[in-house]
């Protein structure tokens, strides 16, 4: 994290369904204390139902500046089964919850710039006419803020 390049500027979206793990919390503070916005994906009712695991004994959601409650139920399954009388719980909903989340921010925020006459940053896909040369002029505008774009890496995305 103290080799990222976060600014004041910056949002810092950090993903942690029991919110109760060091490193995500460790990563929303570093990103704080570089200025940027935090905001927190977590389940609150997974957060309350196990003690932190975090120095400052408190969850993801307990220190950034926007939580938003995924809902996920403790444990992160929404199926079990009785199987030989031990039951097998399974099927995790903070993947799909996590992900149209990721995506509802994502729009509003493209929808809000957009209605500010902005032009978003945005990826198109590789089977548009034109979205090559679009893509490959976001990456050279941004391949400084985004080290893992390499020659090949941004071949893969146009």
């Amino acid at each position: 994290m103290d080799q990222q390049d976060i600014r004041p500027e910056d949002t810092v979206i950090v993903v942690s369904t029991s919110g109760r793990n060091p490193v995500p919390i460790d990563v929303a503070l570093m990103a704080q204390e570089k200025g940027a916005f935090v905001i927190g994906i977590t389940s609150f009712a997974y957060a309350k139902s196990q003690p932190s695991k975090h120095w400052s004994g408190k969850t993801l959601h307990q220190t950034v500046d926007l939580a938003i409650d995924n809902h996920v139920p403790p444990v992160d399954t929404l199926l079990n089964l009785p199987l030989n009388d031990n039951p097998v719980s399974f099927g995790p909903a903070s993947t799909v919850l996590g992900a149209a989340v990721l995506n509802g921010i994502f729009a509003e925020t493209i929808g809000i710039l957009a209605k500010k006459g902005l032009t978003p940053p945005v990826f198109q896909s590789g089977n548009l006419e034109g979205a090559s040369e679009h893509n490959q002029r976001l990456i050279q505008r941004y391949k400084g803020r985004i080290p893992f774009f390499n020659e090949r890496s941004s071949k893969d995305i146009t």
